[in-house]
């Protein structure tokens, strides 16, 4: 798609420049055969760390695929982002021209959703001055997609769920529940119950380190 849509500068999560694409005739499942393998994105700004940019799928799950990287370079020119063994978006320099891995792991659009419907793609602007464009981004589907994430580990699994969804900012602290499963047998699932969980509030730490 090419929708040139203009990123509200200082917009924050409240004014973002949001696109759409309506999807029909996949499969009804994405998973381990069939599902999400590729995301494009081209925007022109002159101060890429000021961006952060989203993808939500039908099921509503959305995932960061940006986070306020790349300082004071410019744009994200044909940049992809995949699981194909690909540096981290962190690694990357300006205009991230090439391949990818995304902020969060895009295995989680794989995990048996379905993936026809409204996707949308999300870009918000954190600060004042710098104005830029989405100019394009693409979804790639395939039978070689990404991991969905595995259902089990030996490791204890550490929840955040804010209130009503909200993101995650530097200040305010947004109210959230933090739960922990850590169960006796050694095996934690993600949909276990529990062991803990606490209500806090959570945000960027200080006003600088969501840069690095």
């Amino acid at each position: 798609r090419n929708p040139n849509v203009t990123i509200p500068d200082a917009g924050g999560f409240n004014t973002m420049a949001i696109d759409s694409i309506i999807l029909s005739g996949l499969p009804n499942q994405s998973n381990t055969t069939f599902g999400l393998m590729d995301i494009g994105i081209t925007i022109n700004h002159p101060y890429d760390g000021d961006l952060s940019v989203w993808l939500k799928p039908p099921s509503g799950q959305e995932i960061a695929l940006v986070r306020n990287n790349g300082g004071a370079g410019n744009d994200f020119s044909n940049t992809h982002f995949n699981c194909q063994n690909t540096a981290h978006i962190y690694l990357g320099t300006p205009p991230y021209t090439g391949n990818y891995q995304a902020t969060q792991w895009l295995g989680v659009f794989n995990q048996g959703n379905n993936p026809n419907g409204k996707w949308y793609l999300k870009v918000s602007d954190c600060c004042a001055q710098d104005i830029g464009t989405l100019l394009s981004w693409s979804l790639t589907f395939s039978t070689s997609p990404c991991s969905p994430l595995s259902d089990s580990t030996t490791l204890p699994i550490i929840k955040i769920n804010t209130t009503n969804a909200a993101y995650i900012v530097d200040e305010p602290k947004i109210p959230c529940n933090i739960s922990i499963i850590d169960n006796a047998s050694g095996i934690n699932h993600y949909n276990d119950v529990p062991q803990t969980t606490l209500f806090a509030g959570v945000e960027y730490r200080g006003s600088s380190s969501q840069w690095f």
